[in-house]
């Protein structure tokens, strides 16, 4: 907008629009610095971030320090003033030797004297089997109460047979010894051949009369 003023013409220099340009910058200027500008926290909000980590770190150590003034005070850490004692191993000495023990098996065969009889010829008659039972009894009964009856002694009848005008009684003995032991035949034949058990087994056996002649008191080994 422009006008004259006589011989010179007027022309304004400072529009509305220039007047904004050229103050523009001190009114940028002056809106940062007013008090109503916006204020920024970004600053101080990282100052807070390390003091909370800071306070952690401490108060970790803190809780760190009082277990393990506990742990001292209850012994749990800390070196025992103890000496452990350690045994020194004692001279090996050999096992001893145990003997195995071993079943022995001795026949035995005794006679009994003029009793002989026609029913014994049958193994399966009445009086076969009671008699081979009376002579099963009397022979577990009286050999159970000699030395060998404590060496696990077991009784069996093999038979009853008539011999002439005999009766001839066979049987098993069977023992359970040391291996090295040494008792044999001979000591189980002497056992057997022994007056008191020969009296013995008669008075089972019903006062039978027993040959008590050595020869024919017949003990082998199985």
């Amino acid at each position: 907008m422009s006008y004259s003023t006589g011989s010179a013409v007027y022309q304004p220099r400072n529009t509305g629009e220039d007047y904004m340009r050229n103050n523009f910058h001190f009114v940028s200027t002056a809106r940062a610095s007013s008090p109503n500008s916006k204020i920024s926290f970004s600053g101080s909000s990282g100052s807070k971030k390390w003091l909370i980590a800071a306070l952690a770190v401490i108060g970790f150590l803190l809780l760190a320090a009082i277990v393990i003034i506990i742990l001292f005070a209850t012994g749990v850490l800390g070196g025992s003033d103890e000496t452990v004692q350690t045994l020194a191993p004692g001279p090996f000495t050999n096992a001893p030797i145990v003997d195995r023990f071993v079943n022995r098996t001795f026949t035995c065969e005794v006679f009994i004297l003029k009793q002989a009889n026609s029913y014994y010829d049958d193994a399966n008659s009445f009086y076969t089997l009671q008699a081979k039972r009376i002579a099963s009894e009397a022979i577990a009964s009286v050999l159970g109460r000699t030395p060998i009856g404590g060496l696990g002694l077991r009784t069996e009848l093999v038979g009853l047979s008539n011999s002439g005008e005999d009766v001839a009684l066979r049987f098993r003995l069977r023992i359970r010894v040391p291996q090295s032991s040494d008792i044999d035949a001979t000591v189980i034949r002497n056992t057997v051949l022994t007056t008191r058990t020969l009296n013995e087994l008669s008075t089972a056996m019903n006062g039978v009369a027993i040959d008590t002649s050595p020869a024919r008191v017949l003990v082998q080994l199985s």
